[in-house]
């Protein structure tokens, strides 16, 4: 958001603060103000314009100028004085009794103008008659007295047509208003002191399926199930004293519910108190968080839990735990890949690809026992846990499941072409409260590489002797490099652009970090970071990261940069303290400056890191929300959530130009993000069909290697691409196209 939207925004707050408060407001004039703004710039101006009517129909009442035909119906008048009906009975009367008055006082003035017409005419004929003037200053007087009569008789009739005039302009308002009530999408109602429904528009009577009369002889009680009493209570407590959203579930007269978000704001109207509800039915959304929450847990392809199923099942099972019934519990952890399947989907397709994962399931599914969970790990990598089985067991459940898979034929398409396929299995037996899930997945990994390294079509089994002498070698060594990396300056920062999508223009880049060995080699963070969150090396890591970021900010003025802190730093007030030095001390923008954060790791502890994102976004920096999807969270968190990007997991965007599911679910994730002002980017961009697809669905940023690889010195030109036709296509693979045309002609 650039400094003149963000003053929009402020124009637009400040008026809104002046009508919540009671006040007039004039209209938002602003000339150059960007098209993504121009709605919301339209519809509050109308809010001032029609507040400022409001004042304009209730000021007069003060003054007795009210309408004696009352609004009825939905009229929002109805609404705010309804309990107050003795001093509109009041207002009425007196209202009568001036316009009494007026009508009184000019009869009186009619008949004494007439008389007093009268009287003079008379005069004048005697005097006519006598050709006698020596009377001629009371004429004078008299004719001064007719004009004063005639005077105020035009004063008072102007007086009574104002009035009257007025009166009808309320009840233009009044209709303008009733109007706006009535055709209103949302559910809205008036509610007293009392709990009950004073009033009600057309789309509450619609939704909640009674008629106007029985609904407003309800308590706001009866459109709630019994057992939420006490909470709605507590809700209606908190919006007498402040305003209040939340999400509940509401009941129609039938007897069936239906979700809602709820808008709870109480006013003061006179001396009394009411409540004023905006209610929204939220059931297309509760649907889609619904969907998206099954894809969170189930592959998508197969329709099997996915890894982070697995995982809690690991934990709540075998996890380390001072309960001693965990202690007891053995079982196995079985990973699963498939011989040569790159070789199966460049040969015959990605389609025939995704029909061996099916197939595979299938005969996974037929061969084990009810209680053992069997899962997608990624790719085509598939894992089992086999629950209270010894490590014998275990070798001869999987060897059936190897035998049945080497077995099996799988048909390409409806020819009678098929062709056979095998997995390569390791085995990682488990005793309960030993080992958390990702040192069991290693092991198990371990037993893999074994199978793949000695042939493949074959089960190995890690041994715990094998884990002490080879794995914690390999580990301490990792430790040893860390460290070492750490104290001699070799982790360096790579840098990969975020492009958007629309023209090709990189807006910023995400740091990355690389650990150098002697020899120069290149450590990937996916070898490195597993073992320095499990040794508390992480902590150590942020702060280099850091400091490296603040050197590269200085070092290239074009450089906007987001970087990933992990879940040891978030929070941290040290972490604040360097960050806020840095940027007063090197005085570089702070909106140059970005963090990604976890969505799993904002969502765990969901107060912690709203409050370390609002100090440093008060400084100008701004966040990512980092792998959307992966660990699915209820929508309604990204609006309390203050990030201005959220970016979708790529396990659900490198194969969206094959997944038709996994599109569905980035529609719906890039569609509500961009409802509660996110901006939205697609990690793993691999391709020209992805990044097609992405335009089409209207993403506003992509990031992966199709885009830019991570290099050590930031880039930034724009990455070329143009639009043929439908696609978004790289000018290099154009020329390289075209040079092939030129190839076959000749």
């Amino acid at each position: 958001m650039n400094n003149n939207e963000k003053r929009i925004i402020e124009k637009i707050t400040e008026a809104l603060n002046q009508i919540l408060s009671g006040k007039k407001t004039e209209p938002i004039q602003c000339e150059n103000s960007p098209q993504s703004l121009g709605i919301l710039i339209r519809k509050t101006n109308e809010v001032i314009c029609f507040f400022s009517e409001i004042l304009d129909f209730i000021l007069p009442l003060s003054k007795g100028l009210l309408n004696e035909n009352l609004p009825q119906g939905s009229n929002p008048l109805v609404f705010l004085f309804k309990e107050f009906h003795t001093h509109l009975r009041k207002f009425k009367n007196g209202v009568h009794e001036i316009k009494s008055g007026v009508n009184g006082g000019i009869h009186e003035l009619e008949t004494g103008v007439h008389e007093g017409v009268h009287e003079l005419k008379s005069e004048v004929h005697g005097l006519g008659e006598s050709h006698v003037l020596k009377d001629t200053k009371n004429t004078g007087c008299n004719e001064d007295k007719k004009q004063k009569y005639e005077s105020n008789e035009d004063e008072m009739q102007e007086e009574v047509q104002v009035t009257e005039y007025k009166e009808k302009e309320g009840d233009g308002i009044a209709d303008k208003y009733r109007m706006l009530l009535e055709n209103a999408r949302d559910i809205i109602l008036f509610i007293s002191p009392d709990g009950y429904i004073l009033e009600a528009n057309k789309a509450a009577i619609d939704a909640y399926g009674y008629s106007r009369d029985e609904l407003l002889s309800l308590k706001i009680f009866d459109l709630h199930n019994e057992n939420n009493s006490l909470v709605i209570e507590q809700y209606l407590n908190e919006s007498n004293h402040s305003g209040i959203t939340y999400e509940t579930v509401n009941l129609r007269r039938d007897g069936s519910t239906f979700p809602v978000e709820v808008s709870s704001q109480s006013v003061i109207i006179g001396d009394q108190q009411i409540l004023v509800q905006i209610i929204r039915d939220i059931t297309d959304r509760k649907r889609v968080e619904e969907n998206l929450r099954y894809f969170a847990s189930y592959d998508a392809l197969t329709g099997i839990p996915n890894r982070r199923v697995l995982e809690e099942t690991y934990n709540e099972m075998f996890g380390p735990a001072s309960d001693i019934s965990f202690m007891k519990r053995t079982g196995a952890l079985i990973l699963i890949d498939i011989d040569n399947f790159k070789f199966i989907n460049d040969t015959f397709g990605h389609t025939v690809g995704d029909m061996v994962l099916v197939n595979l399931v299938s005969i996974l599914k037929r061969n084990l026992r009810n209680d053992d969970l069997l899962a997608r790990f990624g790719g085509d990598e598939f894992c089992v846990l086999l629950k209270n089985v010894n490590v014998q067991q275990a070798n001869i459940i999987v060897e059936k499941l190897r035998r049945a898979v080497e077995q099996s034929r799988v048909l390409l398409g409806e020819s009678d072409i098929s062709f056979g396929y095998t997995i390569s299995v390791g085995v990682a037996p488990i005793l309960g409260g030993m080992l958390e899930f990702q040192e069991i997945i290693s092991r198990a990994d371990y037993a893999l590489y074994q199978s793949k390294e000695n042939g493949r079509n074959r089960v190995s089994c890690i041994s715990n002797e094998q884990i002490s002498k080879d794995k914690l070698v390999e580990t301490n060594n990792m430790i040893f490099l860390i460290n070492e990396a750490l104290n001699t300056n070799r982790i360096v920062l790579y840098f990969q652009p975020i492009v958007e999508i629309s023209t090709g223009k990189v807006i910023h880049h995400e740091a990355l970090i690389r650990i150098l060995t002697k020899t120069g080699e290149i450590i990937y963070p996916g070898k490195t970071l597993p073992i320095a969150e499990r040794f508390g090396l992480m902590p150590l890591i942020d702060r280099q990261v850091l400091k490296l970021s603040f050197e590269a900010l200085e070092k290239y003025p074009e450089l906007k940069l987001f970087i990933n802190l992990s879940g040891a730093s978030i929070g941290d007030d040290s972490i604040v303290s360097m960050i806020e030095e840095n940027i007063n001390r090197r005085k570089f923008d702070p909106s140059r400056l970005g963090f990604e954060i976890a969505e799993t790791l904002a969502m765990k502890d969901f107060a912690r890191a709203e409050l370390w994102i609002k100090q440093l976004r008060q400084k100008g920096c701004r966040f990512a929300l980092d792998d959307f999807g992966a660990g699915f969270s209820s929508f309604s968190y990204l609006q309390y959530l203050s990030v201005d990007y959220v970016k979708i997991d790529g396990s659900y965007i490198r194969d969206l130009d094959r997944n038709y599911k996994n599109r569905a679910l980035v529609q719906a994730i890039n569609i509500v993000a961009h409802s509660f002002g996110k901006k939205v980017i697609a990690e793993f961009v691999e391709n020209s069909s992805i990044l097609n697809i992405l335009s089409q669905d209207k993403v506003n940023y992509g990031q992966g290697y199709y885009l830019g690889h991570p290099e050590p010195v930031p880039k930034f030109e724009s990455i070329p691409v143009y639009i043929e036709g439908n696609k978004k296509v790289r000018v290099e693979e154009n020329k390289k196209a075209e040079k092939n045309k030129k190839v076959d002609k000749r």
